[in-house]
């Protein structure tokens, strides 16, 4: 271990330094107290002393060879695990990194931007095998492998910038991104611009990569502390859940076929006093009712891969999946707008988040859920989504977007597994007509086309079903969300008025549109009325006027349409349009 000393630096890149969006805004951070951080990340032999004594995890393919390699293939939790039994083993507190503190380390003295910009991935070895201790000299504070060698994981959850970042060195827990932790350094496989102190990575707690390690930190003053692990907090909650009260719920879903249809297995669980006594429980703070309750607790069960639920709400859905779903390791996550509902009939609600975050806190689940905030089809979330799901696929796709089912299953249809289970809400909705109208004959035709196989439809509207094998998959992947409106439509560019007829609008869809920024292409849309929402920093409005249509486009939900101080100019066939005022 190696003591560092306090003091003071500019954590961040600033763009002029070529710095990421992520990077910033710089600010200044001040370290009041000196901490002791190990000279080297955690070596295979250090683990595997951990290993035997706590019978814990151990990364395939070591050997007594490679002991003073570094260890790779730890997840997050894993070195949490390393840590506690550590400062057990010593009675000293061992933890760590916070983000800020390992950048400071890495800087070590004022070192920055450009003194990781002479390193080379050829320092370093194959990336077939570890990567062993020491391979280039130790920086100013005396810590080798700050950069370049291992990922190394640190505390502080995920934030997609500084913005309210602490500023005392403490690591960033607050309003994160629950289960993404950020990881540091960069690896022998990592390019070169991103080997550097201030570039910043995330990865799921529980992914165990090969390029990934962890270094500890030790505070000087302070003993171990009593701590419940995060498995034994949570033990009890898990009791409640509808589906430990020993009934047979099994369901050979991925074999195209289920061993017990999943309406028995719903009627079984329904008809048992005590799961039916917790799905009452779970739908006092639902919008479905307790046979689709039921349904998604069921598949929660049997799914294979990663889970992802779209609009949940406050959380009554993701509670019924998270208990049957809690034990597994591959992720769960819930993708919700946020902001607040006051008007709802049933159950109003002045902060959806905090009612989301709420409810999974009531039942034990917390730490079990990812709570991404924005649209499915974001740009940003799109990124943590292929991020998250790089290794398990999403074996289960819940999905309530008022409306939006198809351009949302077209966003996560690359992540998907060929029999990923679905799930789509409205497909019924007497009081949600609007939803009906457009759910329900998409999942028919897909249904018609076997792109999707029916289980059937639950509780007051929700249909179940699962993806027909990976040719089907391939369709639903390369299907595309287009606008196409029955009669000819009104485009309003300059306030002056275009009519454009229906067969106008048809070549345009079958064409490429680009949407740019400030001139900077964004990518590739389908849908004129979505090219900024999807694409852009901004969004987009429309409504009628009289018995006509026309469209608006807007750089802000603002009064001022400009109000971002961006422009925009959208790309089809050849002809460039620039989208000003409204």
């Amino acid at each position: 271990m190696r003591v560092i000393p306090p003091g003071d630096f500019m954590m961040g890149t600033s763009l002029e330094q070529g710095g990421l969006d992520d990077e910033r805004p710089v600010h200044r951070v001040v370290l009041d107290r000196e901490f002791c951080v190990g000279v080297f990340p955690v070596t295979l032999e250090e683990w595997n002393t951990f290993a035997a004594e706590s019978r814990g995890y151990c990364p395939e393919g070591v050997g007594s060879s490679r002991d003073r390699h570094l260890v790779v293939g730890v997840s997050w939790s894993d070195a949490k695990s390393y840590c506690a039994w550590l400062s057990q083993k010593t009675g000293r507190c061992y933890r760590l990194l916070s983000e800020a503190e390992w950048e400071y380390c890495a800087r070590a003295e004022g070192g920055g931007f450009a003194a990781a910009s002479t390193l080379s991935c050829d320092q370093f070895p194959d990336c077939r095998t570890a990567v062993p201790v020491g391979p280039s000299a130790p920086n100013a504070f005396g810590l080798f492998d700050m950069l370049g060698s291992v990922w190394q994981w640190v505390e502080d959850l995920f934030h997609s910038d500084y913005t309210e970042a602490p500023q005392n060195g403490e690591a960033w827990l607050k309003n994160g991104v629950a289960q993404l932790r950020m990881v540091r350094g960069g690896s022998w496989a990592t390019e070169p611009v991103c080997v550097r102190p201030a570039f910043r990575h995330a990865a799921c707690q529980s992914q165990r990569d090969f390029e990934t390690g962890f270094r500890v930190a030790c505070d000087l003053s302070g003993e171990v502390k009593e701590s419940v692990p995060e498995s034994a907090a949570s033990a009890h909650s898990l009791d409640r859940r509808p589906g430990s009260a020993g009934l047979d719920l099994s369901l050979d879903v991925s074999a195209g076929r289920a061993s017990k249809s999943l309406r028995a297995a719903v009627s079984d669980l329904t008809a048992h006093s005590g799961c039916a006594a917790i799905l009452r429980e779970i739908r006092a703070f639902s919008m479905l009712d307790i046979e689709s309750l039921a349904m998604l607790h069921c598949l929660g069960g049997v799914v294979q891969g990663g889970i992802v639920e779209i609009g949940p709400y406050i959380g009554g859905g993701t509670v019924a999946i998270a208990t049957a779903s809690s034990a597994r390791s591959a992720p769960f996550v819930t993708i919700e707008v946020g902001g607040a509902y006051t008007d709802q009939p049933y159950l109003p609600s002045s902060d959806i988040l905090d009612d989301l975050r709420t409810n999974l806190i009531r039942f034990g689940l917390e730490g079990q859920v990812f709570i991404l905030q924005g649209w499915s089809h974001d740009r940003f979330l799109q990124r943590l989504a292929n991020r998250i799901f790089e290794r398990d696929k999403i074996g289960l796709l819940v999905i309530d977007a008022d409306g939006q089912v198809q351009a949302t299953i077209g966003s996560f249809a690359p992540l998907l597994r060929p029999d990923c289970l679905i799930v789509i809400d409205d497909y019924i909705a007497p009081l949600a007509l609007s939803k009906q109208q457009v759910v329900q004959p998409v999942v028919d035709r897909w249904v018609a086309r076997r792109l999707l196989r029916e289980f059937g439809v639950f509780g007051g509207g929700t249909w179940a079903g699962q993806v027909n094998g990976a040719a089907a998959l391939d369709k639903l992947t390369t299907e595309r969300q287009i606008f196409l409106p029955e009669a000819g439509y009104c485009f309003r560019y300059f306030g002056c008025d275009f009519f454009i007829p229906p067969d106008t609008l048809q070549s345009m869809a079958a064409s490429q549109l680009v949407l740019r920024e400030d001139g900077r292409s964004l990518g590739p849309a389908h849908s004129l009325h979505k090219a900024i929402r999807v694409l852009g920093r901004g969004r987009y409005s429309h409504w009628g006027e009289g018995n006509g249509s026309s469209l608006f486009f807007s750089t802000s939900d603002n009064s001022d349409p400009n109000v971002n101080g961006r422009n925009y100019s959208v790309e089809f066939a050849g002809i460039r349009f620039e989208l000003t005022g409204s």
